[in-house]
């Protein structure tokens, strides 16, 4: 049997005729029920994948660990990993230390003044420093004013660095554990004075002289002063 599809709406019947007009409509094509059912699949597939895709975001969020400085490093000391810490962040800095890789900048040096409390950047850190001349190194010291000259430091001058725990004469720069050179830059650090020295190389592996410069126990003098 044949299948039409129109179906008969109604009937005219025109005047001085033997044959009837019949109006006629489209008939909707019935959906297949195997139709509807993929439609359905489809959507739940589409719920599900908005649902995984939610839950990776979240994941990616998570916080990550990573280094601090538990005490003040100065520039040109050796990192050791008694001064590292930890913290959870949700978007750490570029450049920040993971904690699980903080063998990595253990044993180099700070390139920079690093205060507690700070994230450690790998920045912050170099195997070893550039120096404005062959053979020297730049040391940074944070000192307060009982341990610096009355005459104000400036670049250039020569001084001798002292650490507290020698006795030692402060108008001899031979003086064993005294060190001598020549000061880079000045600056002052809330009411201390801080000061890059450019030292002879080496001088940052001293661990007396470092031990010294970290607990803030050099005299600085300044070469030649009466």
């Amino acid at each position: 049997m044949a299948f039409s599809l129109f179906q008969k709406k109604d009937q005219l019947v025109t005047s001085g005729a033997d044959e009837s007009a019949e109006k006629y409509e489209f008939l909707n094509p019935i959906q297949s029920k195997s139709k509807t059912r993929r439609i359905t699949a489809l959507g739940a597939t589409l719920t599900a994948v908005g649902i995984l895709g939610s839950y990776a975001v979240a994941t990616n969020s998570a916080p990550e660990q990573i280094v601090t400085v538990t005490q003040d490093i100065p520039r040109g000391a050796v990192i050791e990993e008694s001064q590292l810490g930890t913290m959870n962040v949700l978007n750490p800095p570029a450049k920040a230390v993971l904690y699980k890789k903080r063998s990595e900048v253990v044993g180099k040096k700070a390139t920079t003044d690093i205060s507690s409390g700070q994230v450690l950047l790998s920045s912050n850190t170099a195997p070893n420093l550039p120096s404005a001349e062959q053979g020297k190194e730049i040391v940074g010291l944070l000192l307060p004013s009982t341990n610096i000259p009355v005459r104000p430091l400036k670049a250039g001058d020569r001084v001798i660095l002292i650490p507290a725990n020698v006795g030692a004469n402060n108008n001899s720069p031979n003086v064993e554990g005294a060190i001598s050179g020549t000061v880079d830059t000045v600056t002052k650090v809330n009411g201390d004075t801080k000061i890059d020295v450019l030292l002879p190389e080496g001088a940052s592996k001293n661990a007396a002289f470092m031990d010294a410069v970290l607990q803030k126990k050099v005299v600085v003098t300044i070469e030649g002063a009466q």
